[in-house]
C-alpha cells in the first residue's frame, strides 16, 4: 500500500532532507520569503520533477501557515474584513497560477523562476523601502485587488519569493508592519494552496509521504520563526537568503 504512493527514486534518507529543508527553509521564509529556494532544490534532489517540485512545495507552505497563525492568530481578528477581501482576488489568480502549472513545460517555468530569484535578491539589497510607484493613497484596494491577483497566480505557478512579493506590495499600500501583514496575508493564501494540492494531488504531482515530512518542519518553522522574529537581525537573514538563492540559481541552470 504504501509503496503505490512513493516514486521510484524514493529512499528514506530523503524524508530527513525534506523535513530539514522545511526546517531549515520556512524558517527565514516565514519573516522574509523565498523559503522555496531551499525547500524546492531539496525536492530536486530526490529527483522529483520540477512541476512536482513546485506543486509538493507549494502545498508544504501549508504547514508553516498553520504555524504563523498559531502565533498571529489576534492580528486577523482584528483585521478580519482586509482578510475577507483578499480571498477574492488571491482565490481567481490561484486558479489561473494551478493551470499554468499543470499546462507549462519546465522551459517555460524555468527562465521565470529565475528571474523571480533575481528579483528577490535584487529587491533585499537595493530596493527596500524604493518602490514609490505602490504608495498610493486614491482607489488602494483597486490596486490591492490586481496585485494580490497577480500574486495568486504566481504562487500557484512558480512560488519563489511569493511571500516576499506579497507582503512588500501590502505593506507599501497600507503603510502597514511586518507583523501587522503577516498574520492575515497567510491566512488569505491558504485557500489557494489548499486549492492547488487538490488539484495536482489529482493530477498525480503530490509525492504524500514527502509532503507530510514537509509539513511536519514548515510548522515548526512557522509557529517559532513568527514568535521570534523580532530578534532576528535583518542583515543575517538578507545574507543568508543571497547565498541560497545564488546557489539555486546555478542549480536549475546546471542540473534542471
Amino acid at each position: 500500500m504504501l509503496e503505490a504512493l512513493l516514486p521510484e527514486s524514493f529512499q528514506w534518507w530523503h524524508l530527513i532532507l525534506l523535513f530539514s529543508a522545511s526546517l531549515i527553509g520556512e524558517s527565514f521564509g516565514a519573516i522574509i520569503g523565498g523559503g522555496s529556494i531551499v525547500t524546492q532544490p531539496a525536492l530536486l534532489l530526490t529527483g522529483t520533477p520540477l512541476a512536482s517540485a513546485i506543486a509538493i512545495d507549494n502545498a508544504g507552505a501549508l504547514g508553516t501557515e498553520a504555524g504563523i497563525l498559531s502565533e498571529a492568530h489576534r492580528e486577523v481578528r482584528k483585521r478580519w474584513k482586509m482578510t475577507l477581501f483578499m480571498f477574492a482576488p488571491m482565490i481567481l489568480g490561484g486558479i489561473l497560477g494551478t493551470y499554468s502549472l499543470l499546462n507549462a513545460s519546465t522551459g517555460l517555468i524555468k527562465p521565470i523562476m529565475i528571474g523571480a530569484v533575481l528579483f528577490l535578491l535584487l529587491h533585499s539589497h537595493f530596493l527596500k523601502g524604493k518602490l514609490k510607484f505602490l504608495d498610493l493613497r486614491a482607489g488602494r484596494y483597486a490596486v490591492l485587488f490586481g496585485f494580490l491577483f497577480l500574486v495568486g497566480a504566481y504562487n500557484n505557478f512558480i512560488g519563489v519569493g511569493e511571500g516576499t512579493f506579497a507582503k512588500l506590495g501590502i505593506m507599501l499600500i497600507f503603510g502597514l508592519t511586518f507583523v501587522q501583514v503577516q498574520g492575515f496575508k497567510t491566512t488569505a493564501t491558504i485557500p489557494i494552496r489548499i486549492y492547488s494540492l487538490i488539484v495536482t494531488a489529482l493530477a498525480g504531482l503530490i509525492v504524500w509521504p514527502y509532503l507530510l515530512s514537509m509539513w511536519a518542519g514548515s510548522f515548526i518553522a512557522g509557529r517559532y520563526s513568527t514568535k521570534y522574529a523580532k530578534r532576528i537581525p535583518d542583515r543575517y537573514l538578507r545574507y543568508g537568503l543571497t547565498v541560497v538563492a545564488l546557489l539555486f540559481i546555478a542549480y536549475l541552470i546546471l542540473f534542471v
